[in-house]
Order: structure tokens, then C-alpha cells, then sequence
């Protein structure tokens, strides 16, 4: 087949054999004259089974796509294979040409992977059928952060060959369940998965990092099912913080918001371990506005933050990650997200 379309709704979702003419030079404002929306596309390799990565599930989050671009250039146009066969997953097609995380009238792209009735939801389904089908060797989702924070792996299962996948590109990894509809957490169930985060969206040095991973993965005979040799820091997200959405708030001066104010410096706490009464911010509000929800979604805000004088300060320790200071993100998602230092006895079946 050359190219193959489904709608799902609104959603025009395609199937391409081989890569798609110039889509290693297409700029990512262009690639909506390459591809009509997402799409898969399977790049014959010389092993299988075939290697599922994902890029552009939030369309500004360009590290990925642009290191893909280098990973398949020498592919492009000739007889020549990469070392296993893939499919590439590419996403919001339509929110990368606008450079946007996604539009206000859709849903989150990694947060339709666990059913549903919407178009997206649907097209997820469509995807994990025929990727079930065929059979994956390992699933690659790739996402920068719009806070600084260091190159991290993600996992969804704390076995060996989820770790190893992991430490691939990274020896800081974070296990997390929520959020439970993720891309990864729909393919742990059935191949091994890992998410990366190669930090601020287009920086060469994640765009380096990934080609280097994403090669190393392409090479590889098995995913190692024996417990690492590498030393790894293994991190578990137990909250997230939020604002309420009808919250004022800004960064580092009160602006006269009547809000929140949240320090100016809040995305360089980022996996770093903090105190009892560190500070990060103040609120002029008889309630909070800002509130801590563990992953069963119950408010935990009293474990996790105090506030003594209008200070917003944390009450106990523990390493925040993804931190932002973009108000789009903050609004769409969240502030960012609370763990705490995991220390399983062995690596089992998780």
C-alpha cells in the first residue's frame, strides 16, 4: 500500500508503507502537506519484530520528530534498511504546523490511550489494535518538558527489561501510574515501554541525546530481562499540583492578581530534593487555589504543601519533576508533579 486513510470522525488517520517522500528535510510547519493528520508509518528494517516509536503526541514537543529526521535520513530514497523495521507514530499533525501542545477543542493526544468514545480516543484504539497485532518489540514515546528539568526515562513497570529499556538513555528514571491513559501505559501491557523526556523542546543536545538512544535501540539483539549493572536513580510520582482553573496567578511578583504568585525560579527545583518549609510562592486567597491530588485523585494538598502567612510552603521532602512556568501547560494540565525516592527490594514482575 502506499497510503492509507481511516476517519474517525473529524480525525483523518493514515497508514504509509516506507517513509513518505522529503520527510527527511520537511520543516515541521510544512508537515501537514506530508501527512493529512496522524499517522503510522512502517519503515521495513532487517530485524523484526519492529521498534514503535512515537513523536508529536504535543505538537511543540519537536525533539523527537527532528531527531527521527536523522535517524532515517540514510534511509530516505534508497534500498538500504535500518538495523530492525519500525513504526513511527506521528501525532498531532495539525498542532506541530501551529506549534502547539494541542488545540482548546481536542483532547490531550497521551491521554487517549485507555478507550472512549470521542474520534482521538477511537484512533488510539485503532493504533494499539494493529500494533497488537503485528507485534512490537519495545514502544519509544518521546516528549520534552516545558520546565527545565534533566534527560529522564518513564516507566509504567518495575521489571528488569523495563529498567534497562530505561537506562538506555537515562540513568534517572521515574515510575508512575498516573496518568493512567498515556501511550506508554497502554503498550506496557503488552511489550515493554518507556517514555523519554529529552528536556526543552528543539535543543540540539536532546535532539543528540535521542538520535544516539533511538540508534542504540534500533541495534539491539533483546531488551536484557536480568537486573541492571548500571547504578540508577528510580523515582515514584505519588501527587500532582494543580491550580484551580479560575485561579490569577503569575511568576515571581504578585502583579496585583489577587491570586497566587509562585516563585520565579519554580521550573530549577526540578528533581531536586527539598526541605520541609521550602518556599514556593504565596497566595492572597482565603482557599488556596493550589491543591495536591495522589494518583487515586484524593486531595492530599495538607501532606504535601503548608501555608503559614500566606506562604505556599512544602510540608514534608520530596523531589518535584516537571515544574512549568507555561501558563497554556499549567491551565491544560498541571503545575507539575511530586515523587519520592523508590527503593524496590528486587526487580520483579511490577
Amino acid at each position: 500500500m502506499d497510503m492509507v486513510t481511516e476517519y474517525f470522525g473529524r480525525i483523518p488517520f493514515s497508514r504509509k508503507e516506507g517513509l513518505p517522500e522529503g520527510f527527511e528535510t520537511t520543516p515541521l510547519a510544512g508537515l501537514g502537506a506530508l501527512l493529512p493528520g496522524p499517522s503510522l508509518i512502517h519503515i521495513e528494517g532487517k530485524k523484526e519484530p519492529p521498534l514503535f516509536v512515537s513523536v508529536l503526541l504535543h505538537g511543540n514537543e519537536t525533539s523527537g520528530f527532528l531527531a527521527l529526521q536523522q535517524v532515517l535520513k540514510p534511509f530516505a530514497g534508497t534500498k538500504n534498511k535500518p538495523a530492525r523495521s519500525i513504526f513511527l507514530f506521528i501525532g498531532n499533525v495539525a498542532a506541530s504546523v501551529k506549534n502547539r501542545r494541542r488545540f482548546a477543542h481536542e483532547p490531550d493526544y497521551n491521554r487517549i490511550w485507555n478507550g472512549g468514545k470521542l474520534p482521538e480516543q477511537r484512533m488510539a484504539q485503532r493504533v494499539l489494535e494493529l500494533m497488537k497485532k503485528n507485534g512490537v518489540f519495545a514502544c519509544i514515546d518521546i516528549h520534552n518538558n516545558t520546565g527545565r528539568n534533566p534527560h529522564y526515562g518513564c516507566i509504567n513497570r518495575i521489571t528488569p527489561e523495563f529498567v534497562n529499556l530505561a537506562l538506555l538513555f537515562s540513568p534517572t528514571i521515574v515510575y508512575f501510574t498516573e496518568p493512567h491513559e498515556v501511550i506508554s501505559k497502554a503498550f506496557s501491557r503488552f511489550c515493554t515501554s518507556v517514555t523519554v523526556e529529552c528536556g526543552l523542546s528543539g535543543r540540539e543536545e536532546g535532539t543528540r541525546h535521542l538520535v544516539f538512544f533511538l540508534e542504540q535501540c534500533l541495534g539491539l539483539e533483546a531488551i536484557p530481562v536480568t537486573p541492571p549493572e548500571k547504578p540508577y536513580s528510580l523515582y515514584h510520582t505519588t501527587a500532582k499540583i494543580s491550580l484551580r482553573n479560575d485561579v490569577p496567578f503569575s511568576f515571581g511578583k504578585p502583579e496585583g492578581n489577587n491570586g497566587i504568585t509562585l516563585v520565579d525560579n519554580l521550573d530549577r527545583l526540578n528533581f531536586l530534593q527539598l526541605e520541609p518549609g521550602t518556599l514556593l510562592g504565596s497566595t492572597q486567597l482565603e482557599e488556596s487555589g493550589i491543591v495536591a491530588t495522589n494518583n487515586s485523585n484524593h486531595d492530599v494538598t495538607s501532606r504535601y504543601l503548608d501555608f503559614e502567612n500566606g506562604k505556599i510552603l512544602t510540608a514534608r521532602r520530596f523531589t518535584p519533576s516537571m515544574f512549568t512556568k507555561n501558563k497554556t501547560v499549567i491551565r491544560q494540565d498541571c503545575l507539575g508533579y511530586i515523587m519520592e525516592h523508590y527503593h524496590p527490594g528486587s526487580l520483579g514482575t511490577s
